[in-house]
């Protein structure tokens, strides 16, 4: 490694964790064409159930094609054993940080994640 590397690598952890920070809220307007993992989209569609019903839970979507809800819509869904289904089930106060920074669009979803990454 060379003096300017070796002198980069040596700077003490609060600084890289700076960095890092700055380099991805700067990227943060360059990606808010929309979220880029399945969990996002599921917690997404958890919070939407959520705001439209008040629920965690919905009935099958499509009993009529799916009677036994096997083939639920979302890759992570969760289904009960009542039978009803849950598109994100674990991490409940994730889905709860994301309800708070829901702002009609994905960049503060997006910031959660950035932030998620940074602590």
């Amino acid at each position: 490694m060379d003096g300017v590397g070796r002198r980069f690598a040596n700077l003490p952890l609060p600084v890289h964790v700076g960095l890092l920070a700055i380099v991805l809220l700067a990227l943060v307007p360059l990606l808010d064409h929309g979220l880029f993992s399945a969990d996002e989209g599921a917690a997404l569609a958890q919070v939407d159930q959520l705001e439209r019903t008040g629920e965690w839970t919905a009935a099958n979507p499509a009993p009529d094609v799916d009677p036994d809800a096997e083939a639920l819509p979302l890759e992570l869904s969760f289904r009960t054993a009542d039978g009803r289904w849950a598109p994100f089930s674990k991490h409940a106060a994730y889905v709860q940080v994301i309800r708070l920074a829901a702002d009609g669009s994905s960049r503060g979803p997006l910031l959660v994640s950035v932030l998620g990454t940074v602590a």
